[in-house]
């Protein structure tokens, strides 16, 4: 009996890449206007000023590091005329816009995961990108008439050191049933 309830404990950190992850102590930003939440480490940087974008946050820095780590969170409600689009053409559409600033643009992942009765999309790239070669994961969701985009950029063609950590943020998404007045 105690060695099943080691396993389940041990399990509640681990992620989907089999990575052990300590979650206790990560924060949690709840967006009031537009009702979702993500969870984030701590030692993160949160941005909740920056133009065009809900809010940001940047992974700490590390030595020989080129470009800082970070992950954006945009949502916008749908517009009648497009509340019932689905979660994979809304994904190529918006990822369509990032593809057309990335050169040499190459998409390892494009998969549905949705879950729950939420619309989820994934999708994972490279490329160059203002100059810098990175490495995006993208998660868009819809849910509620709304729209979802959050997304992590980081340096590619490295050992990244966040980048788990990073799909552990974009999985802590977590869309709410708006019940505004």
């Amino acid at each position: 009996m105690k060695y099943f309830i080691t396993l389940f404990f041990i399990s509640m950190f681990i992620n989907a890449q089999g990575q052990l992850i300590d979650h206790s102590g990560w924060k949690t930003y709840f967006d009031n206007e537009f009702f979702f939440s993500f969870s984030y480490p701590p030692n993160w940087e949160f941005h909740d000023d920056v133009k065009n974008t809900k809010c940001m946050i940047f992974a700490p820095s590390y030595e020989g590091q080129k470009f800082r780590a970070q992950i954006g969170m945009t949502a916008f409600e749908l517009p009648p005329s497009s509340q019932n689009t689905n979660i994979k053409d809304f994904a190529e559409t918006s990822f369509g816009q990032l593809r057309k600033m990335m050169k040499d643009c190459r998409v390892m992942v494009a998969k549905d995961v949705s879950e729950d009765g939420i619309q989820k999309f994934l999708v994972v790239a490279n490329g160059l990108l203002n100059g810098k070669y990175v490495y995006v994961k993208q998660l868009y969701s819809i849910y509620n008439h709304v729209a979802y985009i959050i997304d992590y950029t980081g340096e590619a063609g490295i050992k990244d050191p966040y980048a788990i950590i990073a799909g552990d943020i974009l999985n802590s998404l977590k869309p709410q049933k708006m019940t505004r007045q």
